[in-house]
């Protein structure tokens, strides 16, 4: 009998086999590019962390004398707004806080910066190394977990993945690598249809992750410290001492700013003898609004973009900005549309607190000082007529825009120079403060112009609207980055205290939240933990119990009774307690996720 020779099974081309191999192959395209920019974003932190140590180290003395003489100048402005705004009852309790506020800032400045975080190493650079990194985040990237489950596990291995790229642990990696990348889970056996739709949502999935991803490599490319940081490197190239550059910039801003302190005093002693015509009394009112004392890079970093930027003024934006101080004192009005202009001038859309001339005018009206006569918008459109006008500010061929506009490109370049006088930054401060929108607060009842803030910024931007009254938020809100008004003008809320910014380390990355002043004469640390839980950790499904979380300075615990009015410092490390079940670094790993898929439909299911 003839012997049977096997034959191969020869499967026949279907549409259905040719659309499974061409989704394998994008699914494939598309792992390769989430880990590449999961790579490219996360080289990038550690090159912006260790650049920012370096610049610290650089100027961190020229920072520190220039926040000095600022501190000095801020406490004259405090003393001269106490006098032109407390009734005279209530002067002696309001002093005692300034008096508090201000023995604080000093004990602050007399001691060396504290660091709470470990020696930044730097950036790794070996191929070896960035090629082992790319090869687990293709495998282990939690936003291509296919259930939840599979994303709890993924993102614990890529917080130990992120940690050990960061510290350039090549063994640990590799360590790594041998033991998870055995663990893979079979496919289940599903119909060629079936397998084909479950394909097409992953490839979904995927392209939802690698756009999320681009999004947040974006943002990082744009922030301060990477423009600082491309700067430092094309001037290294033309062979320029980038620092010492920066370095004398800021040492002339430091001698211009020292001039600064016998005008305020001068503003202050009018001050005294406009409150002595109307005699002194003993009475206590509410707390000065304390002070903003931005995170030391951050504030750095800004110090050194201006810098550079001063260095590049024009000679007619220089003259430019001694014209404007000149009118601060004769022609008030002028100023403060010049000032609503460049508010104006910084938004790139239409700012809905001067988007039509009424709105203009009912923030400029209700601006005038008491010292000065009534001046309607149409009166100082005349007087501050070859400053600024009311017209067309944008004409594209779809969209018409209207409002204020400078007359001179220099004008606009020469305001920035001129507000580090303080009368100008006093009279900004104002006009900021009436940009929000006009709203009834439900909860004191009052007509206001509702402050713009930042209710959570940094992993996720929600923004919030508050009542400058009583700190109640009238609204909160998701919106794309830069598409706010708070987004573009916050540095200015920051920098003239209409707001305060506190800070939480989470693992390797920071967010923060914004409070009013009456919010901070009022909270408590255990207060702004429990907003810190409910907007990050609760908000994202991360269950860790209120009372697991722990709030750090200088590695100690901060006792939650404590009025954040009476800390020193407005930055702290978020610890966990022992039994919350889950490391800091595994739930800012799911934080990430969660966020960057909040808008994707398959994952309402795992957000609850």
């Amino acid at each position: 009998m003839p012997r049977v020779r096997p034959v191969a099974i020869v499967l026949a081309p279907s549409p259905l086999r040719e659309q499974l191999r061409l989704l394998l192959a994008a699914l494939e395209e598309l792992r390769d590019e989430v880990a590449q920019l999961e790579l490219e974003a996360e080289t990038l932190r550690v090159e912006l962390t260790a650049f920012e140590t370096r610049h610290r180290a650089e100027l961190s003395g020229e920072q520190r004398r220039l926040q000095r003489i600022a501190s000095v100048i801020r406490q004259l402005e405090r003393w001269a707004e106490l006098l032109a705004e407390v009734p005279p009852q209530k002067r002696a309790a309001r002093a005692r806080r300034v008096e508090r506020q201000r023995t604080q800032e000093l004990h602050r400045d007399s001691r060396e910066p504290e660091a709470d975080d470990e020696p930044v190493p730097e950036p790794p650079a070996a191929v070896d190394l960035k090629s082992l990194y790319r090869r687990l985040a293709r495998r282990f990237h939690p936003d291509l977990a296919r259930t939840e489950e599979e994303h709890i596990r993924h993102a614990a291995l890529m917080a130990r993945i992120n940690a050990l790229y960061r510290s350039g642990d090549r063994a640990g990696l590799e360590a790594l690598a041998d033991q998870a990348l055995g663990t893979e889970l079979p496919e289940p056996a599903v119909s060629l249809e079936e397998e084909v739709r479950l394909l097409e949502e992953r490839r979904a999935r995927f392209e939802s992750a690698r756009d999320a991803l681009r999004l947040d490599l974006e943002a990082l490319r744009a922030c301060a410290t990477a423009e600082l940081l491309r700067r430092a490197r094309a001037a290294e190239e033309d062979g320029q001492e980038f620092f010492e550059v920066l370095r004398e910039e800021l040492g002339a801003r430091c001698d211009a700013a020292l001039g600064q302190v016998r005008e305020a005093a001068e503003v202050l002693e009018d001050a005294v003898r406009r409150a002595n015509r109307t005699s002194l009394a003993t009475e206590g009112r509410r707390a000065l609004e304390r002070a903003f004392d931005p995170l030391g890079r951050q504030k750095l970093v800004r110090l050194s973009l201006e810098a550079l930027a001063s260095a590049r003024a024009s000679p007619e934006a220089r003259q430019a900005a001694d014209r404007i101080g000149e009118l601060a004192r004769a022609a008030p009005a002028a100023v403060r549309l010049v000032l609503f202009a460049y508010a104006s001038e910084l938004v790139p859309h239409p700012l809905d607190g001067l988007r039509t001339y009424e709105d203009l005018a009912l923030r400029f009206e209700q601006l005038g000082g008491r010292d000065e006569a009534p001046v309607t918008l149409e009166q100082g459109l005349v007087e501050a007529a070859d400053l600024v006008e009311f017209g067309i500010r944008r004409a594209g061929e779809r969209l018409v825009q209207s409002g204020l506009r400078f007359r001179s490109a220099a004008l606009r370049d020469a305001v920035p120079l001129a507000l580090r006088a303080h009368r100008l930054r006093a009279e900004f401060r104002r006009v900021l403060a009436t940009l929000g929108e006009r709203t009834g607060c439900p909860e004191c009842q009052q007509e206001v112009f509702a402050v713009p803030l930042y209710r959570l910024r940094g992993l996720d931007d929600l923004h919030a609207t508050a009542c400058p009254g009583c700190g109640h938020l009238v609204r909160s809100y998701f919106l794309p980055r830069g598409k706010d008004v708070q987004s573009v003008l916050n540095t200015a809320f920051l920098d003239l205290e209409l707001l305060s910014e506190w800070s939480f380390r989470v693992g390797s990355a920071t967010v923060a939240v914004q409070l009013l002043p009456v919010q901070l004469e009022r909270m408590t640390v255990g207060q702004l933990k429990r907003r810190f839980w409910a907007d990050v950790l609760e908000r994202h499904g991360i269950q860790v119990r209120l009372e697991a979380v722990r709030l750090l300075q200088a590695r100690r615990p901060v006792q939650e009774r404590r009025k954040l009015a009476d800390l020193d410092r407005q930055e702290f490390v978020v610890a966990f307690g022992a039994r919350a079940g889950v490391s800091v670094a595994d739930a800012l790993e799911t934080v990430r996720h969660r966020i960057r898929t909040r808008f994707r439909p398959d994952a309402a299911g795992a957000r609850g």
